[in-house]
């Protein structure tokens, strides 16, 4: 799981698991355990996050309408 900013760079990667691993679940173990060190969105800030992601406070999926992949 990466997270980017404006410009396109890495600002986190939470890497180590399978590649059969639901995104979900790899999400919330990088949210939840504070180890991991996700950097949360300021105030008034969101994290734009894939359909398969539920929406959040910080964090904002796709309508459901919306198509987005190829």
């Amino acid at each position: 799981m990466c997270a980017c900013d404006h410009d396109m760079r890495f600002t986190y990667i939470h890497s180590g698991w399978e590649g059969s691993a639901n995104d979900l679940r790899v999400f919330e173990e990088a949210i939840k355990d504070l180890k991991h060190g996700f950097p949360r969105p300021t105030e008034g800030s969101y994290y734009l996050v894939d359909s398969g992601y539920s929406i959040g406070a910080s964090f904002l999926p796709p309508h459901e309408a919306t198509q987005y992949h190829a």
